[in-house]
């Protein structure tokens, strides 16, 4: 496909085939130690990107990593919105000026995604009242742990009178961090949608698929909140030298986007068709009744175990019947084992 050629609407995806719902692209990471050659996508190969990323529909596609630092971000951000795609854009802990607010609007961005835990809070605040007085949606997303969880009303209230469009809290993937976890978690996310209920804004869940079960057992609507995508199943993830992943915390390589078509990587790749098939999770997931809609997080099985498809959550404390016996609500407390580069495809 030329980069100059956008897809047109007449690109639906398929009946019943897999299709993205939010595609991340890292578009700018720094070089590691050392000053290691860039890899980062061009510009004739990111304007491809946002072409195939059309043929999922008129989704969103969110710039993450470090985008301000790109020289061309104006010229990519205009062309992804001409074409149909809602623009999103983290600036990660880079400060977002009145420069890049004013010009990224006029090129066609809709919205900025801060994250909550890369700046002081004085500063957040102040980034977002620069972001809505541009006329942009506005999203914060914040870590949820023991330290965080008492202040979850308090920062939602003071978030809200500042005009956050949606709140994602993150529920953390990674090994070696603190974490809620069985009942904890539990808590959480019940605490989590009884406070989307006195909310005006959106209130999003990340990192905790458990909400679809928990919200079922205490008699809450299904959309009270909202839920973001699967790793792999909604979602798909570009990384900085255009190695496809689930997502960007579930670093098992499925494609490379200089080399294949997204598309048709995301429906095809057998790693992401298990990701999305109940019936292949394995341990306490694979006989729970809620697997269907929960499934457990399969990028926080892969960081403590290695395995991401066949390991259970080690937050998820839920015991099915049949399992009962077998598995207890402890999670595996030894370190991850030593995993396959990511590099490759899958």
């Amino acid at each position: 496909m030329s980069p100059s050629a956008a897809p047109t609407p007449s690109d639906p995806a398929e009946p019943g085939s897999p299709s993205a719902s939010l595609v991340t692209w890292e578009a700018w990471r720094e070089p590691g130690i050392g000053g290691s050659a860039r890899t980062d996508l061009s510009t004739l190969e990111a304007l491809r990107l946002l072409n195939e990323v059309r043929c999922f529909g008129r989704i969103p596609l969110l710039l993450i990593g470090h985008p301000l630092r790109r020289g061309d971000l104006g010229v990519l951000v205009e062309h992804g919105a001409r074409i149909g795609l809602a623009m999103r854009l983290a600036p990660g802990g880079d400060a977002l000026t009145a420069f890049h607010t004013e010009s990224l609007r006029d090129a066609g961005l809709q919205r900025v995604a801060f994250d909550a835990d890369a700046r002081p809070w004085p500063a957040l605040l102040q980034e977002v009242a620069g972001a809505r007085a541009q006329g942009l949606g506005v999203h914060v997303t914040m870590r949820v742990d023991p330290a965080s969880q008492a202040r979850l009303p308090e920062l939602g209230q003071e978030l809200e009178r500042a005009g956050v469009h949606v709140w994602t809290l993150a529920f953390p993937t990674e090994s070696g961090v603190p974490m809620l976890r069985g009942a904890g978690l539990d808590a959480a996310l019940l605490q989590v949608a009884r406070l989307a209920a006195e909310l005006s804004m959106q209130v999003e869940v990340a990192g905790a698929p458990q909400v679809h079960r928990v919200l079922q057992e205490a008699g809450l609507p299904a959309d009270l909140l909202a839920v973001a995508p699967a790793d792999g199943v909604g979602l798909l993830h570009v990384r900085a030298d255009g190695v496809l992943q689930p997502s960007a915390a579930l670093a098992l390589g499925v494609g490379d986007a200089r080399q294949d078509d997204l598309v048709d990587a995301f429906r095809e790749s057998p790693a992401l068709g298990a990701l999305r098939d109940p019936e292949r999770l394995g341990g306490k997931c694979r006989f729970c009744e809620y697997a269907g809609t929960c499934g457990g997080s399969r990028a926080r099985a892969w960081a403590f175990t290695g395995d991401a498809l066949r390991a259970p959550d080690p937050a998820g404390g839920y015991l099915p019947a049949d399992t009962a016996a077998t598995y207890t609500a402890e999670p595996p407390a030894a370190a991850p084992p030593a995993r396959p580069a990511a590099a490759g495809s899958g």
